[in-house]
């Protein structure tokens, strides 16, 4: 099947989508041994927009760097595929992050890194420079499955979406794949829903896929 160029399509995909629902594929490999494969979902918009995502890793990092591995994730439409995201995880000791990138024109969209934090767990999401935050992603100690998503610095940060691991039914919990929705912002531009989409990502291979291949929690 041949995977098409087309620009403009993160607009199409994202602009009347209020939500996200993103679910992991069960890993073969992974049920039967300590190895596993890349990782696969499924993503339904509410916009009915059909849409599939792939990571593209080393084996051996995968197995020795276990959440730290660097991959780079395809997004595609199903429906005449157009290959219209790219999201990049380099490996770093510290400060776990991704790149952003529209993939029909290579232009980096946004950046996002997990802050160090003690009882709670926080991200920052940058635009395309880097430099701008346009929002941060929090998690308290109480709530280890719900990322808020927040806009605005000091007094004046208010709550305007979230990220939530939540429940994909008793077969995906035990066959372990996991499930998220994403709440986006109101009046959020495509270009934004597109980055906090892409963070879903790391937060499942840091905070989630993680613990799972470890065998321990990684809350901070």
């Amino acid at each position: 099947m041949q995977v098409q160029s087309q620009p403009g399509v993160i607009d199409l995909v994202f602009a009347t989508a209020d939500s996200a629902s993103i679910q992991e594929r069960v890993d073969a490999l992974a049920l039967f041994t300590s190895f596993k494969s890349d990782q696969q979902y499924d993503v339904h918009l509410t916009n009915n927009i059909p849409v599939v995502a792939a990571a593209n890793s080393d084996f051996l990092a995968r197995t020795f760097l276990k959440g730290k591995y660097p991959f780079t994730l395809q997004v595609t439409t199903v429906q005449n595929p157009v290959n219209f995201l790219r999201i990049e995880r380099p490996f770093t000791f510290i400060f776990d992050q991704i790149r952003v990138f529209d993939n029909t024109t290579g232009q980096q969209l946004g950046f996002i890194r997990r802050n160090i934090t003690f009882c709670s767990r926080k991200l920052t999401v940058f635009d395309a420079d880097e430099t701008t935050v346009l929002y941060t992603l929090y998690s308290g100690c109480c709530d280890i499955f719900t990322f808020h998503i927040e806009y605005g610095e000091g007094e004046g940060k208010t709550r305007v979406g979230d990220i939530k691991k939540v429940w994909a039914g008793l077969g995906k919990a035990l066959l372990d794949a996991d499930k998220f929705c994403v709440n986006f912002p109101p009046n959020c531009p495509p270009n934004h829903k597109a980055i906090l989409f892409a963070a879903t990502f790391l937060l499942d291979v840091v905070y989630f896929s993680r613990r799972k291949n470890d065998r321990r929690s990684n809350l901070f």
